[in-house]
């Protein structure tokens, strides 16, 4: 710290010396005066910042003047006396000095005058004055002058009289005097020469100076210690100034020397003059340096802070101190015999406690003591101390420590969040406050509320067009706010704002929390876009997903209508399914729109599965998982996140393998300080950081997670793990710490399942073969026990050669320390740890037994006792659970805290039993003679005396109802999940961390129906430790049950509540011990992971979601259908549903165009095929072409087998014309068929099979002759084997006719076959036989001229808004526009039935 150093006034002549000054200083009033011994009078004054200086000869206003000496400014400033050498004082008015605005109206003089004083009785040396000193009396309010001489004589006058009114003997030479004054009284300090101090009344508060100065009475002040006092300073205070000691006591007055001081403050060595106040000393030493003592600062080791302002070379005559209340640093006055300076110190008070606390690593405690030193708040200073360190930046000072550090105090010291806010906005500087309010959310969770406040201010300044630098900006403010939306809400105003700026993400986040209030606001905003593509469909999709329907009704509708169009730019299979499930899901609700909304996106799905080729591997997805501490999901992006920490938490059992040491393998286990690794608690579900590599399809399609590690496989079969790999169950060929998702070692080919024990793995690869790896201590990798002793750890997959071969494997449980096999045949197989009953030991055939604890290594294959078929089986911690094909349930091992509280239970009871026995007859004992029994003969029967072992055998459950098909089963640590094939989940087991999700901590035996969320229908179910995770058929995820280690994925839950105590007692009659319990950290109910959505359509099946489009197509009215085909005719979609809703609404040709595309596709037509479709010669017996009327997607029976036979007997339907509308209808005979859709080269050939028949008996009634002619001709371009069935029909014949072009040597061949006479070409193709028209169509070409020409007049004509199509009865109509009310619901009728008006009204059933 500096001082500007400036002369405020100086003497140039170097004889002039300044002899005497005085001053009287006020907050924002200053007067100095200044006398030199050649009469010059220096005046100074200050009022409220404006600053005067003159100088005045004595002479010139007083010519009588006598040489002065002594120089004293009365309380009021209005007046200033000159004690002359000879003892006389002139009085003069200030303003006779200097114009001033003050003292006008003095009562002491307006003039110059002199009061001589008779001291002829002194002798000459003694009447010298040595010191003086003014001031007013408190009764009377007169102003009075006291001064002293050599003679030890203290005179008083009184200045409004000009006269002596005592005479005062102080005893001894007097060097200086102070007048000090309180509420009652008023006494000089007076000071002899040789340093002792007297202290003499002169006011009291019932008398006057007179009065009391007649019986004036001297008190000697202590001079033993050393200490000199002086009271001119700042609030009355009394300083003590020790010399000896550099020490300054500080009094709160007089009367108060007696008692200790207030404070003991340390000053330079060797000082004899000084200035307190409340924020520094100012402090002379011997060699003339001044120093600023700031007090008030003092280090952790009490050490103050002190400051030298300057270093005089002339004689220092003392201090003029500034009296201010503001917050800077006061200027510093002082006197020499030369000058009067002035040092004004370059940074304000609280920048320097800003520094000083900088070295003092900002301590809240030393920024207390400060404050208090000050007399100030301490949050008002944090608040001040931010201000000045914005401030310095602001002006291009940047310190970044100082910044940090106050901005750490004033969260420190409590400050409202509101008010740091607002003070980081006014510099522009909000963002400074993130990370200190992250870190305190996770300690304070209402801080999230002023952490989302800070975001949203953020928000606010954001343009509406962001440049390419800002958007980056943009992502992460969304990211930031999408952590506050966790734990808070949005007003109404923030959520339009999260609109405005497509902030998707954010509002996917409060759709799944509040979906009631947000849903109608989203919904309008979509349907008032212009456009829809530039919005992220994958947000799109998962802000539709969390809608709440029954809130928009009215809107669905049009808003599902404008949905379809964005749908063509998916090209995201898990976004597409979710699409597909929100229409499905809305059918009931909108059921023409939501149809047209689920096909088409079911149709864009089912398109993206064929062109994908990674889809030819079959893996089972499992897109949740959980460990004993952690959980993973497969988001709807195929992404995989993560929460939790990788720990067992609470876990204990007997045969743990932690080690209490943190080295492994002789290596320090230094993860905890690796960065980014999962060791550390994630409270937030978070993404997995997936290794890229080139050409690699890292499409994650199902987790599995251990109780350190977490497994994740990819569609292509490669496989992917994380974690402490404490036991190498890593699988990456060591045990060090794996921090990223890496490769596990590709031993296994390619997986189609992964399993995570606690620490060992399991993979089963496309061969069905089992692979296992990590911990091995108990035999759980099944590595065969004959041939192999050494258990230690497997760091690779290794593949299990010990298994049965009679029956594939169907899938493998992982336990604890266990291992179970289900194979196809419904038997289970298991290995490992049976110390808890984990493979169902009888324990009557146990030896050797004597622990019920007591490890039991099983190092071979050994089934479990299951008579019947097990279909699911499930085995994650210490006992399992298996379902048979009858729907029966069986359980087989028990949690060991479970067997440690039935064991102390037991004790408990057998020693309440022993008490009461002991007690029977009184207590009286047995008399002499007696014959004594042995005390455990006569304890009640019911006394258990060891624990039953039945919890190791197999037992049953419950015989679930056979109409509720169990479809999936998850076994937890003390608690089981079920799912029905309806999505029904059931529950049982233990329930004190309310894993159960009823809301209670009932235990139950058998399995309980879930009833919350209502209506809520289930997908998939992870039972974990205390814990469960559930997710619903849209794909929310739901968590309940324990959070200690925040496993469920909501961050820190825990309650504060007042803690919790027990008092145990003791049993040697000590005090009793209080244990405090945890507070209460679990989800009582299942509640969903906000913004999360998982990838359900994963779990979906190509089967089952043809199916499902063909059960819902055949509900269709035929508008929709129409509506569908339209959509698609814009956007081919070239699958085989495509062609049938096609077909189904009536449109050949595009069903004709897009059979033609598959088949160049997928060279569906090549020469292979075409040889096996026209196996049958022409002499083979003729086959009834098939009517596929009816259901567009129905499986054909048979239709393998008579894949387009093209035979030469005309088709035996026969027709019958409707002369109103001119269809030929199909007879009753020909019933419709079921079409089969499944993938593969044989269903895709069946597939083309039934279309290509539907199509043909389509082209074959429609009324349209140019529509038959091209749709024809377009088949035969496309060398469809159309041409037994096209030589059959002569009508046909004749349409196409004139469109071929024969070769010469074929017709040639036909014409002289039959009319012999007939010139070659002549003869028309009608005029043929079957036979020949056959021969001839096959090697036929189409014109492409005359081809485009009919296209041509189709596409003016606009047929298809001339006819309408019925597919139930498979009739064409003419398209009538309808006019009023009856006409209308009978045009709505006959869409609804899918019938034309003619079979409606007759009531005809469909053929």
């Amino acid at each position: 710290m500096s001082f500007d150093v400036n002369a405020i006034i100086r003497v140039e002549d170097k004889d002039e010396t300044i002899l005497d000054y005085d001053y009287i200083s006020e907050e924002n009033f200053l007067v100095i005066v200044a006398l030199t011994n050649t009469g010059k009078l220096h005046v100074i004054t200050k009022n409220f910042g404006v600053q005067k200086v003159e100088t005045t000869t004595i002479t010139d206003i007083y010519p009588e003047w006598h040489e002065s000496i002594l120089l004293v400014i009365t309380p009021d400033a209005s007046t200033i006396c000159l004690v002359q050498t000879n003892g006389s004082v002139i009085i003069l008015p200030l303003k006779s000095l200097i114009e001033v605005s003050w003292g006008v109206s003095s009562s002491i003089c307006s003039n110059p005058i002199l009061i001589s004083i008779d001291t002829g009785h002194l002798e000459p040396l003694h009447k010298l004055p040595t010191a003086a000193v003014s001031f007013t009396s408190r009764l009377n309010h007169k102003s009075y002058l006291a001064y002293g001489n050599k003679g030890g004589k203290i005179l008083v006058i009184d200045l409004n009289v000009k006269t002596v009114v005592a005479w005062i003997s102080a005893g001894a030479t007097i060097e200086n005097m102070e007048y000090y004054s309180d509420t009652g009284s008023g006494s000089l300090i007076v000071t002899h020469f040789v340093g002792a101090q007297i202290l003499v009344k002169v006011e009291s508060e019932h008398c006057g100076v007179r009065e009391t100065l007649a019986h004036a009475k001297i008190e000697e002040i202590n001079y033993s210690t050393g200490d000199k006092f002086s009271c001119h300073h700042v609030d009355n205070a009394v300083i003590a100034l020790n010399p000896n000691a550099s020490t300054v006591k500080v009094f709160a007055n007089l009367n108060g020397l007696q008692e200790l001081p207030l404070s003991t403050l340390k000053v330079p060595q060797y000082t004899w003059d000084l200035f307190y106040s409340q924020k520094y000393i100012i402090s002379v030493t011997d060699d003339n340096h001044v120093y600023l003592n700031l007090h008030f600062i003092k280090s952790e080791s009490g050490s103050p802070k002190i400051l030298e302002i300057a270093n005089v070379e002339e004689k220092f005559l003392g201090i003029v101190p500034i009296i201010s209340s503001t917050d800077e640093l006061d200027d510093c006055v002082f006197a020499t015999e030369k000058q009067i300076v002035v040092c004004t110190p370059k940074i304000s008070i609280n920048e320097l406690v800003l520094k000083f606390l900088a070295t003092e690593y900002f301590s809240p405690k030393l920024l207390v003591e400060i404050a208090m030193n000050l007399q100030r708040e301490p949050q008002a200073m944090a608040k001040t101390l931010l201000e000045v360190a914005l401030k310095r930046q602001a002006d291009g000072i940047e310190n970044e420590c100082e910044l940090n550090g106050a901005l750490a105090l004033t969260l420190e010291l409590k400050l409202e969040m509101p008010t740091i806010i607002q003070t980081l906005a006014q510099f522009n500087q909000s963002d400074l406050i993130i990370p200190f309010l992250m870190a305190r959310c996770e300690r304070d969770p209402q801080q999230w509320s002023a952490l989302l406040e800070l975001y949203i201010t953020k928000l606010r300044k954001l343009p509406n067009k962001q440049l390419a630098e800002d958007e980056a900006k943009k992502a992460q403010l969304e990211a930031d706010l999408n952590k506050c939306f966790m734990k808070c809400t949005a007003t109404k105003e923030t959520f339009m704002l999260l609109l405005k700026h497509n902030m998707w993400s954010c509002i996917s986040m409060l759709l799944s929390k509040e979906s009631d209030q947000f849903t109608e606001t989203v919904a309008a905003f979509l349907l008032e876009s212009p456009t829809l593509r530039e919005i992220s469909k994958s947000a799109l999709s998962t802000c539709l997903s969390f809608f709440d329907w029954s809130t928009i009704e009215s809107i669905t509708g049009p808003l599902l209508k404008k949905l379809v169009t964005c749908l063509f730019d998916v090209t995201t299979i898990s976004q597409l399914g979710m699409f597909a499930s929100i229409g499905e899901n809305l059918i009931p609700k909108a059921p023409g729109p939501a149809t047209v909304f689920y096909a088409i996106s079911t149709i864009r799905f089912l398109q993206l599965i064929q062109e994908d080729p990674s889809f030819s591997l079959y893996t089972t997805p499992t897109i949740i998982a959980m460990g004993s501490n952690c959980a993973a999901v497969i988001g709807e992006d195929n992404m995989p996140y993560f929460w939790g920490e990788f720990t067992a938490g609470t876990l204990k059992f007997r045969t743990d393998p932690r080690k209490a040491t943190s080295v492994i393998n002789g290596k320090a286990d230094v993860a905890a300080t690796k960065s980014g690794s999962h060791l550390k608690q994630v409270l937030l579900p978070e993404k997995f950081d997936l290794p890229t590599e080139s050409g690699v399809d890292l499409r994650i399609v199902a987790v599995a997670a251990g109780t350190e590690h977490v497994l994740m496989l990819t569609l292509n079969g490669a496989v992917y793990a994380c974690g402490r790999n404490r036991y190498g169950q890593c699988g990456v060929g060591h045990r060090d710490f794996v921090f990223k998702p890496t490769r596990v070692e590709p031993t296994y080919g390619r997986a189609t399942h992964i399993f995570a024990g606690h620490y060992h793995s399991g993979i089963i690869n496309e061969q069905n073969e089992v692979f296992l790896w990590g911990w091995a201590m108990y035999g759980q990798l099944a590595t065969d026990g004959e041939n192999v002793d050494d258990f230690s750890p497997i760091l690779i997959p290794q593949k299990v050669t010990c298994l049965p071969t009679d029956s594939p494997v169907k899938t493998i449980a992982l336990g604890y320390a266990h291992t179970l096999f289900l194979f196809e045949n419904g038997k289970v197989y298991g290995c490992g740890s049976s110390s808890v009953g984990q493979l169902a030991y009888d324990p009557s055939k146990i030896s050797k037994i004597t622990d019920s604890l007591t490890p039991i290594k099983q190092k071979r294959i050994k089934q479990i006792p299951i008579v019947e078929h097990v279909k699911l089986l499930s085995s994650t911690y210490f006992h399992a659970v298996a379902i048979t094909k009858s729907n029966k349930i069986y359980e087989w091992g028990i949690a060991p805290h479970t067997l440690r509280m039935r064991a102390f239970l037991i004790k408990r009871f057998n020693n309440s039993q022993r008490n009461a026995a002991k007690k029977e007859g009184n207590g009286e004992p047995k008399k002499a003679g007696e014959d004594a029994e042995d005390p455990m003969k006569s304890l009640p029967e019911k006394v258990k005396t060891e624990l039953s072992k039945e919890y190791m055998k197999l037992h049953l459950v419950t015989q679930f109802p056979e109409k509720e098909l169990i479809e999936q089963v998850s076994a937890g640590y003390s608690h089981n999940a079920i799912i029905t094939e309806n999505g029904d989940l059931y529950t049982w087991g233990k329930s004190l961390d309310m894993q159960l999700g009823h809301g209670n901590k009932v235990e139950k035996e058998a399995p309980w129906k879930l009833v919350e969320p209502y209506d809520t229908k289930w997908k998939y179910v992870v039972a974990g430790r205390c814990s469960t995770m559930a997710i619903s058929s849209c794909g929310r995820v739901y968590v309940w049950g324990r959070n200690d280690k925040s496993q469920l994925g909501h961050g820190n839950t825990k309650k504060a509540e007042t803690q919790r105590k027990v008092f145990l007692r003791s049993n040697n009659k000590q005090a009793a011990k209080s244990v405090e319990l945890p507070n209460d950290n679990c989800i009582v109910r299942p509640t969903p992971l906000p913004g999360l959505h998982a990838a359900v359509s994963e779990m979906v099946s190509y089967t089952q979601r043809e199916q499902t489009l063909t059960a819902v197509l055949a509900k269709a009215d035929q508008q929709t259908l129409v509506s569908i085909s339209r959509y698609l005719s814009k956007h081919p979609v070239p699958v085989f549903p495509s062609v049938f809703i096609h077909l189904s609404s009536g449109d050949v040709l595009n069903a004709v165009e897009l059979l033609v595309t598959i088949c160049e596709n997928s060279k569906l037509l090549s020469e292979s095929n075409k040889k096996s479709a026209t196996a049958n010669t022409l002499s083979a017996a003729s086959v009834p072409s098939r009517s596929v009327a009816g259901s567009p997607i129905s499986p054909i029976k048979g239709a393998k087998n008579e894949l387009n036979r093209n035979t030469l007997s005309p088709s035996p339907m026969q027709k019958s014309t409707d002369d109103k509308n001119g269809n030929a209808s199909p007879t009753p005979d020909a019933a419709p068929q079921p079409l089969l859709l499944s993938p593969g080269a044989t269903a895709q050939l069946d597939q083309f099979d039934a279309s290509l028949d539907k199509t043909w008996n389509l082209v074959r009634i429609h009324p349209f002759k140019d529509v038959q002619t091209l749709a024809i001709l377009r088949m035969l371009q496309a060398r469809f084997p159309i041409y037994n069935r096209l030589a059959a029909d002569s009508r046909l014949c004749r349409l196409v006719d004139p469109f071929l072009e024969y070769p010469p040597s074929a017709s040639s061949s036909a014409s002289s076959s039959v009319h012999s006479s007939d010139s070659a070409g002549s003869r028309k193709l009608v005029d043929l036989v079957v036979r020949e028209r056959f021969s001839l169509i096959k090697v036929a070409k189409v014109s492409s001229s005359k081809a485009k020409a009919v296209r041509q007049r189709l596409e003016h004509g606009n047929t298809l808004d001339q006819l309408r199509y019925y597919a139930d009865c498979s009739h064409y109509e003419k398209c009538v526009i309808e006019s009023g009310h009856a006409k209308a619901e009978f045009a709505a009728m006959r869409s609804r039935l899918r019938k034309c008006s003619r079979c409606v009204a007759k009531g005809r059933p469909p053929p």
